[in-house]
């Protein structure tokens, strides 16, 4: 008995095993027929300023053996300054993904809307992506430049109350820096965003070479009158020439004068003050299928969306109750998008709405009255009415077919004893059967819960070999990232990124929540774009860096294991 027990057990693992890898290899061969290879563009920002160098990434989902790609094209618009290829290759859940990326740096030859064209790799092709150039500063083309200085600008001086206005710091400065720090502006009666916390590139101006720190805020003035912005200052020391300097850079104040409501708004509105740059309203129904009754619920879901606005500045859109109709409006949900030029906000209001009576039911037409600050005119969007059939409801219409429903009741009381015996010995059957299923789903819980329990005894067992895996992971994680330290640093900058997605999970150097790591990081991508030295203490400090953030990262993951281990 125990050889044929053990038999049975064996075979239902090992026919389960074989269910279990068929369903994956179909899965795998329909996933493999359904995508193809993608090739995408992006810059590290859509909006620059004339003089400012942009990094063009170019990434194939797929291993390229193209060593270079074809940038002729790129040079009508474009100087192209030099480019990188970097490979990568990782193991996702048992699968091998690879994928090639291209990093170009690109000087526009002019300002204005510039494409980049397609480019194409094997049977990918990339998307036209487009990149807005705006014209340089005219402080910066004419008279003699500082070889450091702080600027700040505003998308608007006379912006209007809780309008939107992008405030943009800009620290330049040429030759090496050692350390900085900014003391960041204070915007006084505003709500304030940060758009982006700081960044880092090259701009030529005047022919010479500047590296460029930058924070862009967004801010809405809560009242009307003078906003004046506090002057920030940065201070820091700079290697000029071999020559160490310590230096303070002071920013231009800048003083907001912001607009109150137009007249013209406040006569016609109906819904509060809405300054913005573009407003946008969806609508969708949830409607029965068939036929519309009373007491049914119709569902609407309105999608507001606009650009150059907080979500918490968004009004909300209501519907009061009329005859023939009762409304329940959902607590709205909001989102913001930050981009460089802004924030884009959406609300989604969903509404019950439920009829009351029979007939013609028509909803009105809601209008959303809005400040266009672009064009600095009144406009209106609307929500369009609709009109709908309802029905008596289903409870009313039975009640009202009387004559029927005594017509039943008679003749169910003219049921025969024959008739009746013949019910009870269809309920016997009933039972009989519902109670032998009953008996066998039994048997089955039974059997599933006893072969749990086995299985449960090892899994201590099995996060003990787990935990000495992830030991063994860590040593050659360690061992790959001494050698990636050891790089010259055109090959260490894109050998960084991939290590840090493969190991880490980080995509962007905006997602390290180091400054320290950060701070590197910016010096060796300034040091390989503008010619300059990256000596061995900048390298040793930077892979000092790296490693620390190996070693909190294997400690959050030890600590997880260990966690799941003692729960069970």
């Amino acid at each position: 008995m125990v050889t044929m027990t053990s038999q049975r057990f064996f075979t239902e693992g090992y026919l389960k095993r074989v269910v279990i890898t068929l369903i994956f290899s179909l899965l795998s061969v329909f996933s493999t027929s359904s995508w193809s290879d993608s090739l995408t563009v992006e810059t590290d920002r859509q909006t620059v300023e004339f003089g400012d160098i942009v990094s063009l990434y170019v990434t194939a989902d797929f291993q390229s053996t193209l060593g270079q790609l074809d940038l002729e094209p790129l040079k009508d618009q474009f100087e192209v300054l030099g480019s990188q290829r970097s490979n990568n290759i990782q193991m996702v859940n048992g699968d091998f993904q690879s994928s090639t990326r291209w990093l170009i740096q690109l000087l526009p030859k002019q300002a204005g809307e510039l494409i980049i064209p397609p480019f194409k790799v094997g049977d990918a092709t990339s998307q036209p992506y487009k990149l807005t150039v705006m014209p340089m500063q005219k402080s910066l083309t004419k008279g003699s430049l500082k070889p450091y200085f702080l600027e700040a600008k505003v998308s608007t001086d006379s912006p209007y109350v809780q309008g939107q206005v992008i405030y943009s710091l800009r620290f330049y400065y040429r030759g090496r820096l050692i350390s900085g720090n900014i003391r960041p502006p204070e915007f006084g009666n505003a709500l304030v965003e940060s758009l982006k916390k700081e960044s880092v590139f090259s701009k030529q101006i005047q022919g010479q070479a500047y590296t460029v720190y930058e924070w862009i805020y967004a801010l809405y003035p809560q009242s009307s009158g003078e906003l004046k912005v506090t002057t920030p200052v940065f201070t820091g020391r700079i290697q000029i020439d071999n020559h160490l300097k310590q230096i303070q850079a002071v920013a231009n104040e800048l003083t907001l004068k912001v607009k109150p409501e137009p007249e013209t708004f406040k006569e016609q509105s109906t819904n509060p003050w809405l300054p913005a740059k573009r407003v946008k309203i969806d609508q969708k129904w949830n409607l029965p299928k068939d036929e519309i009754r009373v007491g049914d619920t119709l569902t609407q879901t309105l999608t507001l969306n606009v650009d150059g606005l907080m979500a918490n500045q968004l009004p909300t859109l209501t519907l009061d109750a009329q005859d023939g109709f009762k409304v329940y409006p959902d607590q709205p949900t909001t989102q913001e998008e930050k981009q460089q030029n802004g924030i884009l906000s959406t609300k989604v209001i969903k509404r019950a709405i439920i009829p009351t009576q029979a007939g013609t039911l028509t909803l009105p037409e809601q209008s959303l009255y809005w400040w266009n600050t672009e064009t600095d005119t009144l406009e209106t969007t609307h929500i369009p009415g609709k009109t709908l059939k309802i029905l008596e409801s289903a409870d009313k219409t039975a009640s009202q077919s009387g004559s029927g429903t005594e017509m039943l009741a008679h003749d169910l009381n003219a049921i025969t004893p024959t008739a009746a015996t013949g019910k009870a010995s269809s309920n016997d059957l009933f039972w009989k059967i519902s109670t032998t299923v009953f008996a066998i789903l039994w048997l089955l819980t039974m059997g599933l819960w006893l072969m749990e329990k086995r299985r449960g005894k090892n899994i201590q067992e099995n996060n003990r070999e787990n935990l000495e895996t992830d030991s063994r992971q860590t040593e050659q994680a360690w061992s790959e990232l001494d050698g990636l330290c050891k790089l010259s640093p055109p090959e260490l900058y894109p050998a960084i990124k991939n290590w840090l997605r493969s190991q880490h999970g980080i995509k962007s150097f905006s997602e390290l929540n180091d400054p320290a790591l950060k701070a590197q990081l910016l010096q060796l991508e300034a040091s390989l774009f503008n010619d300059k030295t990256f000596d061995e203490t900048a390298r040793s400090t930077l892979c000092e860096a790296l490693e620390k953030l190996d070693r909190k990262h294997t400690s959050t993951l030890a600590e997880s294991q260990l966690k799941d281990l003692y729960a069970h």
